[in-house]
């Protein structure tokens, strides 16, 4: 793979920054990236810039508010990611990327949000590098992503739990809230077509359980997890549920872990594509 050759395998975190400034000018010769920087952005976490009509190609910005290395490295891939897909649909200037955008995985919410969002997670957290980190089956814990996620890739335990979710065969869910409300939540696909995951889109907000740390804000949580009977999350099953809570950020992150009862699940193993094989496919269309 091109990317695996050219950097070797000793390439994690991914340098995104000079990733952009090199390879985008094999992608767009004439009007490649050619700025990244941060800057301040009245509440959007990124843009990708649209400097044609100046002669200056395309800028790369990520907020000055954003402070965790692995969000602002998860920004820049985004904001890489419309340029590769999108760039032939921008508006006029560019993409403005709100905090929401960098949240949204739901294609048919925002297909573009939800592209560049995928797109950052298989740049920074290649899938064959993953699975060879976290099997397809292995149990593995909130605190062991995290791990991963600042060890090896660079990028934010959110960033990689949803990487996560997308690729295990588990079931599991995992929940953003605030102020004791779910924001949203992300099923794994074992646990989506189990019937196990929230919906929220224009849905009144919902409750996050009492019984659950993510509405106290709980300092002290047990590292194995909370174990919950049915009815706490799920009326009909129970969960392991392990938090994260920020008192920065005022969130609540919890991962949520059915019991594996449900076998017989169809599904559809993801083409393993390098990630500049991704750009070439996809950035011409």
């Amino acid at each position: 793979m091109i990317l695996r050759q050219s950097l070797g395998e000793d390439r994690f975190p991914i340098d995104v920054e000079r990733l952009a400034l090199e390879w985008t000018p094999v992608i767009d010769r004439d009007a490649p990236v050619t700025r990244v920087s941060e800057r301040p952005l009245d509440g959007c976490d990124g843009a990708l810039v649209d400097g044609r009509r100046r002669g200056k190609g395309w800028g790369i910005a990520y907020s000055d508010a954003i402070r965790h290395p692995g969000r602002r490295r998860f920004t820049v891939a985004h904001e890489l990611g419309h340029f590769l897909v999108h760039r032939h649909l921008a508006p006029d200037g560019g993409f403005r990327c709100w905090p929401e955008d960098m949240a949204t995985w739901d294609h048919e919410r925002s297909p573009q949000e939800a592209e560049a969002n995928r797109f950052a997670a298989r740049l920074l957290m290649p899938l064959d590098d993953f699975r060879r980190q976290v099997p397809a089956r292995a149990r593995v814990s909130l605190a062991e992503l995290g791990r991963l996620a600042e060890e090896r890739y660079g990028v934010s335990i959110t960033a990689c739990v949803l990487q996560w979710l997308s690729l295990t065969e588990r079931r599991a869910v995992l929940v953003m809230s605030r102020d004791g409300y779910v924001l949203w939540g992300k099923s794994s696909t074992p646990a989506l077509r189990s019937g196990a995951f929230f919906r929220t889109r224009g849905r009144s907000p919902m409750e996050v359980p009492t019984a659950s740390p993510a509405a106290t804000g709980a300092s002290e949580i047990p590292p194995d997890g909370v174990s919950h009977p049915a009815g706490v999350w799920f009326s009909g099953e129970p969960v392991v549920e392990e938090v994260i809570v920020s008192d920065r950020y005022d969130l609540g992150l919890s991962l949520l872990h059915l019991e594996d009862r449900v076998r017989n699940f169809e599904q559809r193993e993801e083409e393993a594509l390098d990630t500049f094989d991704l750009m070439e496919q996809r950035s011409n269309r």
